[in-house]
């Protein structure tokens, strides 16, 4: 006996995928990781080869329900106006989290130098600028993210967090954050 299928509702559509992908531009038909959803979408659509349509399906646990009608401006989505963002991109997520991983680690290696070496140096430089760009970048990411919601001040929280740890930080090391980017 076969499985059910996700789209038996709706027998014309093709199965969806196990683990969708970024919508090529211009979108082909298929199914694709939403592009309306806000934030890193756990949610898949179909597009036609024309239009996306209401048809999509999200995930639950490590499945994905069965597929239902869910128009792009529905709850939890922006509208088609609404173009993704970096947080919605699986692989700059990555890199993101990699850059804020790799500058910590740096930062917290440079300790080991003797402060007044050139090994110290570079490497806390390093640290510095992956760090705070890594934050700079998801600072600026969430500003975009918040400002094109329709969900008003539930977006604003991570914009917050992530100016509150960008100036401390900077206020905290002022003098490596300028040494690093060599002013000083």
């Amino acid at each position: 006996m076969g499985s059910k299928r996700r789209t038996e509702a709706y027998p014309f559509l093709p199965e969806p995928p196990l683990f969708p992908r970024e919508p090529p531009d211009p979108p082909t038909a298929g199914w694709w990781w939403d592009p309306f959803h806000a934030g890193p979408s756990f949610t898949q659509r179909y597009h036609d080869g024309t239009n996306w349509t209401q048809y999509a399906c999200y995930q639950a646990g490590k499945l994905w329900s069965d597929v239902v009608e869910l128009p792009p401006d529905g709850p939890g989505h922006l509208g088609s106006g609404w173009k993704a963002n970096a947080f919605t991109n699986v692989r700059t997520l990555g890199l993101w989290f990699a850059s804020l991983f790799v500058g910590g680690f740096l930062l917290a290696l440079s300790s080991a130098f003797d402060a007044n070496s050139a090994s110290y140096e570079w490497v806390n430089r390093s640290g510095i600028l992956l760090f705070l760009g890594a934050l700079a970048f998801a600072t600026v990411t969430s500003v975009q993210v918040a400002a094109r919601s329709r969900r008003g001040a539930a977006d604003w929280g991570p914009v917050a967090i992530f100016v509150f740890l960008l100036a401390g930080i900077v206020a905290r090391e002022w003098n490596d954050v300028l040494s690093a980017l060599w002013l000083r």
